[in-house]
Order: structure tokens, then C-alpha cells, then sequence
């Protein structure tokens, strides 16, 4: 049901002037066009699981980065309040748990935090990349996107607590524009997932749910070039399980 919006007008009545003579107009007035909206397409580029076999803390990916493309990077480690200190040079600058509005991937919870990080120019390189954390012993996931028409920006970054369940949903968002990736991301310890669906995943660009060692990633998956923000559904086993979200784009 629409909520009724109950709006007040308040006029205010001046008494009336007399104007002492004629009045200059002193030409057309011009009212600035309303800005275009940026549409930026995007393409999946790769998508690869950052390994930590040893359980140290740090993961590290081998790569070949695209000059000009996007790279994002999301992770996973237990323990209390530990995240991403620090990634390797290489393909450029990361920017450490961006932010929109105050919001963020990162989620803390005892056992279970969950952050990222991002380039939105990378440079080519050829190599490893290593990602270091405050503490725990920390695996993830990096993809890249090439994109086309403007640049792109972090839009939106949400995390939440999701509950338990075997269908867990997952977090929804508001976009503008009708072109948008959306990276979701859902972790805890002893989670089984196979499949996301729904909302802007009903046929994702890639999904990954093979990331595993005691401090797994239940699954991960990105939608690309979607207007559609609804929640997706992590079809699970029955866990507790955390989630984030990260939306790019250009201007509504």
C-alpha cells in the first residue's frame, strides 16, 4: 500500500507595493539542461580466488591485469575486528574498504569479517598480488571488469548480518541508471552454498562457491550491467551466514 503524504503550503501576503516606475527586463534568461546520465557498459573480465594454503595472514592470486579495466577485491577472515592492512603494488593504488554515505563492505563479527578493496584504473601487469590482514588467516576473491562509456565509481556498499536459513537472501540495493554491477558476497564457517538467483542474478556473470579452507567464503557472485537492485536468494546449507555488497556505475 502507498502511504498518504500529507503536505502543508504555507503563503506568506506581503502588503502590496507601488512600483515607482517601469521595470528592466534585462534579457531571456537561460535555464542550464539538466546533466546527461553517464551509461558505462561493462564486461567480465576474470575472476580469481586470492589462496592461503599455509593459513598465514595474507592470501596471494597470480595475474594479468587489463590496462584501464576495474579491479575489485573481497575477503573473508575469522577472528575479532581483523581486516585488509595492506595489497601489493602491481596493477596500481588500492583503495582500502571504500565507502558511500557512510557504508561499507566491511562487516565485523566475531569470527567473521568481511571487507574489499578497489582499483578503478588499473595499469597492466603480470605477477602476484598479495593481501595482507591485521590478523587470522584470510582467503578472497579478486574479478575485473573492462568498461566503456565513463568511468565507473562505487555507487553504493552495504553488509549485513543475513541470518540463518537454506535459502539465505541476500542484500538488496537501490540503483540509478539502468547499467550497474552489483557484487555480492556471503560468508561463515561451515557453509555450503550452490547457487544465487534472483533480483539482478538471474543470470549472473560469474559465481564462485569452490573457495574453501577453514575460513571460507560460502559463495560470491556478480551481476553485470543490470538495473535490477531486488535481493538475490544464496540457495545454502542451514548456517549463520554474513553478507556484502557492492554496487559500481556511472551518474543516474
Amino acid at each position: 500500500m502507498i502511504p498518504r503524504i500529507l503536505l502543508s503550503l504555507a503563503l506568506i501576503f506581503a502588503p502590496t507595493q507601488k512600483i515607482a516606475g517601469p521595470v528592466k527586463i534585462a534579457g531571456p534568461v537561460t535555464v542550464a539542461a539538466p546533466a546527461a546520465a553517464t551509461v558505462i557498459t561493462f564486461t567480465f573480465q576474470q575472476e580469481i580466488v586470492c589462496v592461503n594454503p599455509s593459513f598465514t595472514t595474507a592470501c596471494t592470486f597470480s595475474v594479468t591485469t587489463h590496462a584501464g579495466s576495474m579491479g575489485v577485491f573481497i575477503g573473508r577472515v575469522g577472528g575479532t575486528g581483523n581486516h585488509i592492512s595492506s595489497i601489493s603494488a602491481g596493477a596500481g593504488s588500492w583503495t582500502l574498504n571504500p565507502s558511500v554515505n557512510g557504508n561499507s563492505c566491511e562487516y565485523t563479527q566475531p569470527g567473521n569479517n568481511l571487507d574489499c578493496a578497489q582499483i578503478i584504473n588499473e595499469s597492466s601487469f603480470t605477477g602476484t598480488i598479495t593481501v595482507t590482514y591485521s590478523g587470522g588467516a584470510p582467503i578472497g576473491l579478486y574479478c575485473e571488469y573492462s568498461y566503456t562509456g565513463g568511468t565507473p565509481s562505487l555507487k553504493s556498499a552495504n553488509s549485513a548480518d543475513l541470518g540463518t536459513g537454506t535459502s539465505i537472501v541476500g542484500l538488496a540495493v537501490s540503483l540509478g541508471g539502468s547499467s550497474n554491477i552489483i557484487i555480492q558476497g556471503l560468508g561463515e564457517n561451515g557453509v555450503t552454498c550452490t547457487g544465487i538467483s534472483g533480483g539482478g542474478f538471474g543470470s549472473p556473470a560469474w559465481s564462485d562457491f569452490s573457495i574453501s579452507n577453514s575460513n571460507a567464503f560460502a559463495g560470491a557472485g556478480s551481476a553485470v550491467n543490470t538495473a535490477n537492485g531486488g535481493a538475490p536468494t544464496w540457495a545454502c546449507s542451514s548456517t549463520h551466514a554474513v553478507g556484502q555488497v557492492m554496487v559500481y556505475g556511472g551518474t543516474p
